[in-house]
């Protein structure tokens, strides 16, 4: 995942999952964009260094709703 992407207080935590990830040899591309996506929610609601449980069910609820 480019870095230019990631905005809020996880993006160490999520680059670092990423780089373990591909050094697996796992490409991740569909999780880079879930990933991005909860990365921008998390950082306009709240901007948490911690995944926090409010904030995946609340992005989660989201993105069930939206179409």
């Amino acid at each position: 995942m480019e870095k230019k992407y990631l905005i809020s207080a996880l993006k160490p935590k999520i680059e670092a999952f990423l780089v373990f990830k591909n050094s697996l040899g796992i490409e991740y591309s569909t999780a880079k964009h879930h990933l991005r996506s909860l990365d921008e929610y998390n950082y306009y609601n709240g901007n948490s260094e911690f995944l926090l449980k409010e904030i995946v069910e609340a992005w989660l609820s989201k993105r069930i709703q939206s179409p």
